[in-house]
């Protein structure tokens, strides 16, 4: 459950600080977006089918993701219908198919935090091969072109609007609309009826959260050699 916990609040972070250091300050606060709000919405294709919308408000302070999913793998199908919303410095992780999800609120997230944390997951990206590959368009907008551990990313503005992933088969997530400025409904970061939620609270402070940073830094870099071209035979 702690682990679950601290996960929660590394999606609250790199929510925040996105693929490196990206995000900006103003009159001493931290955007992860230079602009207030935003929908957008995405199509999944290949070896994952679907849709997802996300809605951005308060410059990324407020985010409300949801996924609609089928998936294939080894001669099965299955579904997905997951919604995450962070408001602030609150998490809510939630299944709309077995209606139960986590709610994690965390302490202590601060300006030092956040700084301290897009140094170290830029380190974590570059270390398992990531890198910028180029640059090209997605719905008019120029993005630059990530590439690592199977993936391309093309990110524009800090956000991510297309992926293309090969494991177990190809699966491409893009954008298939962007409205910057739009008004974003309350409703989209409500939790929704006759949800059971699990509660619990990360406080960032807490050194022995070390050891599970370290758990999680130390799983992305054994990643690094699954995915590493240069000892596939």
């Amino acid at each position: 459950m702690r682990k679950i916990l601290f996960l929660s609040a590394v999606l609250i972070i790199s929510t925040l600080i996105g693929q490196g250091p990206a995000f900006a300050q103003k009159a001493g606060q931290i955007y992860r977006y230079p602009f207030k709000s935003a929908i957008i919405e995405y199509a999944y294709s290949g070896n994952s089918t679907g849709t997802a919308q996300h809605y951005i408000d308060n410059y990324g302070w407020r985010n409300a993701q949801y996924t609609q999913q089928k998936t294939k793998s080894f001669g099965s199908t299955t579904e997905s219908n997951n919604l995450v919303i962070i408001d602030d410095s609150v998490v809510y992780s939630i299944d709309l198919v077995t209606k139960k999800g986590i709610k994690t609120r965390i302490t202590n997230l601060n300006k030092k935090e956040i700084e301290d944390w897009s140094k170290e997951m830029d380190s974590i990206w570059k270390g398992n091969g990531f890198k910028k590959v180029g640059t090209g368009e997605v719905l008019g907008k120029q993005c630059d072109i990530w590439e690592g551990m199977s993936t391309k990313s093309w990110i524009w503005q800090n956000l991510v609007l297309k992926t293309e992933t090969n494991l177990f088969g190809k699966t491409v997530m893009e954008a298939t609309r962007i409205d910057v400025g739009a008004s974003i409904p309350k409703d989209k970061f409500a939790i929704p009826e006759g949800i059971e939620l699990t509660e619990g609270t990360i406080d960032l402070s807490d050194p022995v959260l070390d050891t599970l940073r370290n758990e999680i830094k130390k799983g992305l870099e054994d990643l690094k050699g699954l995915f590493d071209p240069k000892k596939k035979k």
